[in-house]
């Protein structure tokens, strides 16, 4: 990764508003788990520039293998968020990056973190009885409705 270039710059700032929408959406919410921020509420599909940009930002890898079907590699983590945009706060050299990572730590900070952990648990157990249910999730081809063209036609 090129640090300090205008792409890793730019895409930086897109997974901080990312991650401020969703605090926003936690925080106009109130409980429940569909306004949770931990427990993978943010799922991103990684590239080689953006997957150490996601770690900078608290995210943490999936460990499963294969990949879940929707191929996502990295998911949203509370405590780990504050304490990389802490650091963030601390080391940011420039003003717009220091000012965006207080921001969300703050935002980050103002979260009820045992409703947040429970919302997270509740959550984590719906997937896990969803995947339970689910006979043909070994079957499951992502490019199976993709279409070539001048195919079935």
């Amino acid at each position: 990764m090129i640090r300090g270039s205008e792409h890793t710059e730019a895409l930086g700032v897109c997974i901080d508003e990312l991650i401020m929408h969703r605090l926003r959406l936690v925080s106009s919410k109130g409980d429940g788990a569909e306004a949770s921020f931990d427990g993978g509420a943010i799922r991103a599909k990684a590239t080689l520039v953006s997957g150490p940009l996601l770690a900078e930002r608290g995210f943490q890898e999936i460990d499963e293998f294969p990949l879940p079907a929707d191929m996502c590699t990295h998911l949203s983590n509370l405590d780990s968020s504050m304490a990389r945009y802490a650091d963030r706060v601390v080391s940011a050299k420039n003003v717009g990056t220091r000012a965006r990572a207080l921001r969300i730590l703050s935002m980050i900070g103002s979260i009820d973190r045992e409703q947040e952990k429970k919302a997270a648990t509740m959550k984590k157990q719906e997937g896990d009885s969803k995947k339970k249910d689910d006979d043909g999730g070994d079957d499951y081809d992502p490019w199976a409705n993709v279409k070539l063209p001048g195919q079935w036609t």
